[in-house]
């Protein structure tokens, strides 16, 4: 079985997205990421619709997870 998704790290310094296929194959698990991108700053939204434009991601993206680090949370609050 193949999962796809994409991770959001929001720090001060910027944003990374990754995207990753996970392979599942009779308990065993491997990983690969596809394509992988860093951002100075912006709105998540428009971030992440431009990382699967720029890496024709369209439709193969099944789940998305937002991470943020304590020093963002700290800041910005319900914000983030």
């Amino acid at each position: 079985m193949v999962y796809r998704a994409s991770g959001v790290l929001i720090t001060s310094s910027g944003v990374s997205i990754a995207f990753v296929e996970f392979h599942e194959n009779a308990g065993n698990w491997t990983f690969e990421v596809k394509a992988d991108s860093s951002y100075n700053k912006g709105l998540i939204n428009p971030l992440i619709k431009q990382f699967i434009h720029e890496n024709n991601l369209q439709y193969q993206v099944a789940l998305i997870t937002i991470h943020a680090d304590n020093e963002v949370l700290s800041v910005s609050g319900a914000a983030v």
